[in-house]
């Protein structure tokens, strides 16, 4: 109970109980009046400064909650700053290669498949050189924007994985249904209709983007570096013949 709350409990109680005691005239009454008067003072004067001390012990609670608030969202920012990539918004390759390790454990212990889409916009130096490196990164921006909006389940990520390549780790996704997400993907980045007259692609002026695609089952003992040697096969053959396509691996 507070100070304020005991003072203005007790107080009316104690003056009457005074003005009883010197109201009988009797020296006994006065006397036992004043010694209440003087317990009265001392036990408030007693409990002011605990009083004080609880209501600083109260504030400094307080803000060491606001505090301690404060620097988990600092450090909640601080951890996504670290795992994002300042241009695209997607999670970096460091963040994409701690991900890739827990996603493959995981597949290991429930023995399902694991799948990887390798994105390579193509003969972005040429576009770069034509329209200028922030015409490049605009469509970088798009592209990996495209890329986000559709690989969007909670398990999935999408990361840049370096340049213009981008990658997509789909956890309990086998090969058929990444190749036809990654064909998806090719062909609403076709959409975006960002012209490139010095694309040397067979099939577009535009901007496109060739892919590679891998699974994996885990029958066997496998390591990340398997899937990512194989969807980067899978994406250098779509380039050399031709681009703007998706090969699995």
């Amino acid at each position: 109970m507070s100070y304020k709350a005991v003072l203005s409990l007790f107080s009316p109680m104690i003056t009457i109980l005074i003005i009883s005691l010197i109201s009988t005239g009797s020296t006994l009454y006065v006397l036992t009046a004043a010694a209440v008067i003087v317990w009265s003072f001392m036990m408030f004067n007693t409990m002011l400064p605990i009083n004080l001390a609880m209501l600083n012990s109260i504030k400094l609670n307080h803000k060491l909650n606001v505090e301690i608030e404060r620097r988990k969202e600092v450090e909640a920012k601080l951890r996504e700053l670290s795992s994002t990539d300042g241009l695209t918004g997607l999670f970096n390759r460091r963040y994409f290669n701690e991900m890739i390790e827990k996603e493959l454990s995981r597949t290991k212990r429930t023995n399902s498949n694991i799948s990887l889409i390798f994105i390579d916009i193509d003969c972005f130096k040429q576009f770069n050189d034509t329209y200028g490196h922030q015409a490049g990164d605009d469509t970088l921006k798009k592209v990996s924007d495209t890329l986000s909006k559709i690989v969007c389940r909670p398990s999935d990520l999408a990361a840049r994985y370096g340049g213009e390549e981008l990658v997509a780790l789909l956890p309990n996704t086998n090969s058929i249904d990444a190749f036809s997400l990654a064909e998806k993907i090719r062909i609403e980045v076709q959409e975006l209709s960002i012209p490139h007259a010095k694309s040397i692609s067979i099939t577009s002026d535009y901007v496109s983007i060739s892919i590679g695609v891998a699974t994996l089952g885990f029958n066997a003992h496998s390591y990340h570096e398997d899937i990512i040697f194989l969807a980067d096969k899978a994406l250098y053959k779509a380039k050399e013949e031709g681009r703007n396509q998706t090969i699995i691996a």
